[in-house]
């Protein structure tokens, strides 16, 4: 087996909106290189990278795929990752262990709201660029239109390399603007042929603005080409690099992945432009001497450092960890420790993925990526280093889930499985979430968006063969009082023998909001013997678990236990726990009794054509607006306020009126009275489940 260096290795993140055809050209690259003997289409349910049932079944991508190429000593990692904003943990992942995001744009759909939100993934973690636009065959495009488009929403310094030769059902081959030359592809060949007299002029000027942005990267360029007014072609592809490697240039490619027209240029180009792990090294944290954390960049050579980026489950080995080696070389049975854990982990087995398939290797040097089983206590993000300081690879950082529902199992002995199924989830993809809801005894999901929850649940139905049924979560209303009362609770019993009793005054008055329950022992001269106070209290606590509205937890509210009786004989804690609840249960419906409701912080962000389709339905769904901000040109931030009764679609809704341009966040801020409607309906529904 070849090893690989780190300056013979490029890792590439393939991204972009879903039916921009990601996938269809890993699959052409594949079938390029012969690494498979047929061309995977994923209509077909043929694809070699979607290989999940639930991936196969929807013909979308649901998780990221690795493969890789080899050629001329070189070794070039892909990662495929979904176009949905569902599966956007995916993409995260990949963007910050690739040096080079591989942008694929659709001439059928453009640039789209995931290209754009990929794209700034890509900028944050200052990663080079490639476009290339697929779907050259198909009709009714305009090339010049999309790339002025993509300049435009993208901010990017964008220049083409390639040129298409013909257009629609005509398109047969692409013009190499660096070497200007066409190139007909036959039979998996390329066939050089003359640039038809048309393009001639059109070729020329992208040329000539190739080379003089690549002359801008580089001074020595720079003044030979305002001295000779050109570059060689290895002066312009040095030139081009360095421009790519810092950013300043974007190469775009065109042609059609299920053609197969125009992959071969555009494999050429990656393996010329983009930069290597060692030209894009990350910073990192790490302990000294003295305990102190510093920072420093990822030295290439030195003890194995890696980092969990992706974990998958084979249903008959197990976990597969996914990781990138950031420097050392890794061999099989290697001790790491867990930097994030603190937990020593064995590296057994190293393996390189094609989709589903692997194959075992015997070492993986600084750069490239693999998977080994079995870990223990590695999740993704986690770092794991081989020497002795306490290095730490920045976790990723991921998203809020942003829609919640309930599920639960059709039957109670089910119950386990789910937990199961859930937890394992909840290590494969960071950004879906559950919990136990101990006050309605609900088990909740949160995921990216409905089709996020209900296919990661199609994997437990899948897995585990069950029945499951999702609803809305209840909303954790809260009850309190407006007013003052006084009440006495008194329990009696008589069943011969020794009876039961407790007797017991108490004033109830309202506390400041968040101000919480406080208990007043104002006994004198014995009434009630001091034995009996906790009871009372404890009665009364009991109490307030279950408000006079709709069952609710009653808050904010003191309580003063000032008189009260006892018998001799009957009295006992019982009885006067009793009394607790009696006396509290009186009060509150006396003293204004009033339903809380839950308000949430919601933070949106959207363009600025938008801003009146929100703040409208904001008003409607009882918000108030309170800030609202202008972020990067076009976009703007409102902050409003709004019940959370009115959230619990608001996923679904935002995507509707923004057509998916819209994001948000939202978090729990206050709980505030409730108006009439809501509590009447809260009140009647309780009716209703007596």
């Amino acid at each position: 087996m070849q090893e690989y260096n780190v300056q013979n290795i490029k890792n590439v993140a393939i991204i972009g909106s879903a039916h921009a055809g990601k996938t269809s050209v890993g699959e052409a690259l594949l079938f390029n290189n012969k690494i498979t003997n047929r061309l995977g289409k994923v209509m077909d349910g043929a694809s070699i990278l979607d290989y999940e049932n639930e991936e196969i079944q929807r013909k979308i991508s649901i998780s990221s795929a690795l493969f890789n190429i080899k050629k001329d000593n070189l070794k070039i990692n892909f990662i495929d990752t979904p176009g949905y904003p569902a599966f956007v943990s995916q993409v995260i992942t990949a963007v910050n262990v690739c040096e080079t995001s591989l942008v694929v744009i659709g001439t059928d759909s453009g640039i789209e709201v995931l290209t754009r939100k990929a794209w700034k993934l890509a900028e944050a973690e200052k990663q080079s660029k490639i476009i290339f636009v697929n779907k050259m065959d198909k009709e009714n495009h305009n090339l010049e239109s999309l790339i002025a488009d993509a300049k435009q929403k993208l901010s990017a310094k964008i220049y083409p390399l390639c040129w298409p030769l013909g257009n629609g059902a005509d398109f047969k081959g692409v013009i190499d603007i660096v070497q200007q030359k066409a190139f007909v592809e036959k039979n998996n060949e390329l066939e050089e042929e003359p640039i038809p007299e048309n393009l001639k002029d059109k070729i020329a000027t992208l040329r000539n603005a190739l080379v003089e942005a690549a002359a801008e990267n580089n001074e020595d360029l720079l003044n030979k080409y305002l001295e000779n007014g050109e570059l060689t072609k290895k002066e312009l592809i040095q030139g081009l690099k360095i421009g790519v490697n810092a950013g300043d240039i974007v190469p775009l490619c065109v042609g059609s992945a299920d053609k197969n027209i125009g992959l071969n240029k555009l494999e050429e180009y990656i393996a010329l432009l983009a930069p290597t792990p060692a030209e894009k090294a990350k910073v990192i944290k790490y302990t000294n001497e003295k305990q102190e954390e510093q920072t420093r960049k990822i030295e290439i050579d030195g003890d194995p450092l890696i980092q969990i980026f992706k974990i998958t489950e084979d249903p008959k080995i197990g976990e597969f960890f996914f990781f990138k080696v950031y420097q050392g070389s890794l061999k099989n049975a290697q001790e790491l420790t867990d930097t994030s854990s603190k937990n020593k982990e064995r590296i057994g087995h190293l393996f390189s993925f094609t989709g589903k398939n692997r194959e075992e290797v015997t070492v993986l040097n600084a750069g490239d990526i693999g998977a080994t089983p079995k870990l223990k206590t590695a999740l993704i993000g986690h770092t794991l280093y081989g020497g002795k300081k306490n290095l730490q690879i920045n976790p990723f950082e991921f998203p809020e889930p942003i829609l919640i529902q309930a599920v639960k199992t059709e039957s109670e002995k089910d119950i386990e499985k789910l937990g199961e199924g859930l937890q394992t989830l909840k290590k494969t993809d960071p950004c879906f979430h559950n919990k136990h809801i101990a006050e309605f005894n609900e088990l909740v999901v949160a995921g990216m968006s409905k089709l996020h929850i209900d296919l990661m649940l199609e994997k437990i139905k899948t897995k585990y063969k069950l029945n499951l049924e999702l609803f809305w979560p209840q909303i954790p209303y809260r009850e309190t009082i407006v007013g003052t009362a006084k009440a006495q609770g008194k329990y009696k019993k008589q069943s011969g023998g020794h009876g039961q009793y407790g007797d017991c005054w108490i004033e109830i008055k309202k506390q400041n909001s968040g101000g919480g329950y406080k208990f007043l022992n104002a006994i004198s001269g014995g009434v009630i013997p001091s034995k009996y106070i906790p009871s009372v209290e404890k009665g009364i606590k009991e109490a307030m678990g279950k408000g006079v509205l709709g069952g609710y937890p009653v808050v904010d509210v003191e309580i003063k236990l000032y008189d009260g009786s006892y018998h001799s004989v009957d009295s006992s804690d019982l009885a006067f726990q009793m009394a607790g609840v009696l006396a509290f249960k009186k009060a509150v419906e006396t003293a204004n009794p009033v339903l809380l409701e839950p308000i949430m912080d919601v933070k949106v962000t959207i363009p600025e054509e938008f801003v009146g389709d929100i703040s409208a339905d904001f008003n409607q769904r009882r918000g108030k607006v309170v800030t609202m901000e202008t972020l990067e040109a076009g976009y703007k931030m409102i902050e409003a306020y709004v019940p959370m009764a009115e959230t619990a679609q608001y996923a679904i809704d935002l995507k509707s009126i923004t057509k998916g341009e819209g994001s948000f966040t939202q978090t729990f801020v206050k709980y505030e009275i409730a108006p009439s409607m809501v509590s009447q309906k809260v009140k009647a529904d309780k009716v209703k489940t007596k």
